[in-house]
């Protein structure tokens, strides 16, 4: 398991925060280690330790509107004690633990990025469920475990980062028991989006770039993929409904105020020239600064959503 020395470096750094146009070549998958190698620690301490958006209602608290999205796709898979399930990448481990605490199955997480590793190992133990989670350092594009391992499979917000979305879910499929349910939730454009429009345009490239995923996938392009892999799709819709909002973590509270961002901006910056945090910290800060705001465009623009469900089913005879 890496450290976090061993991991960052400024070469790293500049690979990742100089744009680089996915619009003709899908980015290779491995661009994604490198990409959590420095970007992990900044998103422990914005977000948590679970890495994606969910649906907020008004007055409703982020971790509430978290833990609601995580066990309504816990509900919707049917997860139950005992049962064997993947998690398509799993982070520093937080949905698992929320899952496997909620449901009792035991889930085993796959990640590309060995630095998270450590971490998660670290929350499992912490939150005491770590006879319940294991982990993986690997590809979820090709695992190396058997046909038909698991009961069950979710990818919480993470094959955004798949270069080809029908291999990954067939991949999915290959592990996955006969008749047995895979789901997940897709960052997808909104039927709202048009690509002729240069703003659109500008928009979701920013946020692609900030958080180095590959072209975002209409809804009838997941829905392709899932078929073209092989599943029977037994639901999909967009689940930020009117009335909810995925994106007010990144406008709203005491971190996002202007004067704390200035403040913590500077003291990064201090932390970086007395060699506290690695050299290009402050430019990886100001790198995801820029995708915050362009998520913070894309909900004002209603073009984009991280909230796009699915399920979807292996049939019990294939062809």
């Amino acid at each position: 398991m890496s450290k976090r020395d061993e991991v960052y470096n400024s070469e790293k750094c500049d690979n990742i925060t100089t744009y680089v146009s996915n619009e003709e070549k899908a980015r290779d998958v491995n661009v994604a280690s490198e990409y959590y190698d420095l970007v992990t620690d900044f998103y422990e301490v914005g977000w948590g330790k679970c890495f994606h958006y969910a649906p907020q209602k008004k007055g409703e608290k982020y971790q509430d509107a978290i833990l609601r999205y995580e066990l309504a796709l816990a509900k919707a898979l049917n997860l139950k004690p005992g049962m064997k399930v993947l998690d398509a990448g799993c982070g520093v481990g937080g949905p698992m633990i929320n899952i496997a605490k909620a449901t009792g199955c035991d889930i085993t997480g796959i990640t590309i990025c060995d630095y998270q590793i450590g971490k998660a190992k670290k929350n499992v133990e912490k939150a005491g469920v770590a006879d319940l989670c294991s982990f993986v350092h690997g590809d979820f594009m090709k695992t190396e475990f058997e046909d038909n391992t698991f009961d069950a499979i979710f990818a919480l917000e993470t094959t955004c980062h798949a270069p080809d979305k029908t291999k990954c879910f067939k991949e999915m499929y290959r592990v996955l028991k006969p008749g047995m349910l895979f789901g997940g939730y897709e960052w997808c454009v909104k039927p709202e989006f048009d690509r002729n429009n240069p703003d659109h345009h500008r928009v979701i490239e920013a946020i692609e770039h900030s958080t180095q995923t590959q072209k975002t996938a209409t809804f009838e392009e997941v829905n392709k993929a899932i078929k073209d892999a092989g599943f029977e799709l037994l639901e999909s819709r967009n689940v930020c409904t009117p009335g909810h909002t995925w994106c007010s973590p990144l406008y709203k509270g005491f971190r996002r105020k202007k004067l704390i961002r200035k403040i913590t901006d500077f003291l990064l910056s201090i932390a970086e020239k007395f060699k506290k945090v690695p050299e290009g910290s402050c430019k990886v800060a100001a790198y995801l600064e820029t995708g915050a705001a362009a998520f913070i465009e894309a909900e004002k623009l209603d073009i984009f959503t991280p909230n796009y469900f699915f399920l979807a089913r292996k049939p019990e005879k294939q062809d």
